[in-house]
């Protein structure tokens, strides 16, 4: 019994080590910012099955206010009259002023569904929400909420997304 006891202590000792440095070399990597968490994980933008991300969403930073700006398309294969848009700040739950970006510098104002806004499926639109408070060199979550209806009618629904990416 004497000898069993001392193979399992040496296997735990020697494992043990290993697991230790490891643990010791991955958290001095992290601390110094060689590895930073925000690097593991991937930019990202997802409104869920009917809408898409273009290739622009990113959060840029004017005086005390950043911008979102997501690049919107739809795969319902008809136009989409869009009721409702607004950003969410996940921390606070607050809801952030929102519009939408026209050819021209012409802004359409989406406030509590006040405007009604039809594109089809085949072009895509820039959305925006101004958000307060993120932090400037970090990646930060917000979720975007969009309320729509199929053309031709049919009740409104509501879409949620997130888009994780670094304040600029």
């Amino acid at each position: 019994m004497t000898r069993r006891g001392q193979a399992a202590l040496e296997f735990l000792m020697t494992y043990g080590w290993a697991f230790g440095i490891i643990l010791i070399t991955i958290s001095a990597l992290t601390y110094y910012m060689i590895s930073s968490p925000d690097d593991l994980v991937k930019d990202y933008c997802s409104v869920g099955l009917d809408f898409y991300c273009g290739d622009e969403f990113k959060i840029d930073f004017d005086a005390s206010l950043h911008y979102v700006t997501v690049n919107l398309g739809h795969t319902l294969g008809v136009p989409v009259t869009i009721h409702d848009f607004w950003c969410t700040d996940p921390l606070n739950g607050q809801h952030y002023f929102r519009f939408l970006n026209e050819s021209a510098g012409s802004i359409v104002a989406f406030n509590g569904g006040g405007i009604n806004y039809d594109f089809s499926s085949h072009n895509r639109k820039i959305f925006n929400c101004t958000v307060e408070g993120l932090e400037l060199g970090h990646k930060n979550l917000i979720y975007v909420d969009i309320v729509y209806s199929k053309a031709g009618g049919g009740l409104p629904q509501h879409q949620r997304g997130e888009i994780y990416t670094y304040a600029e």
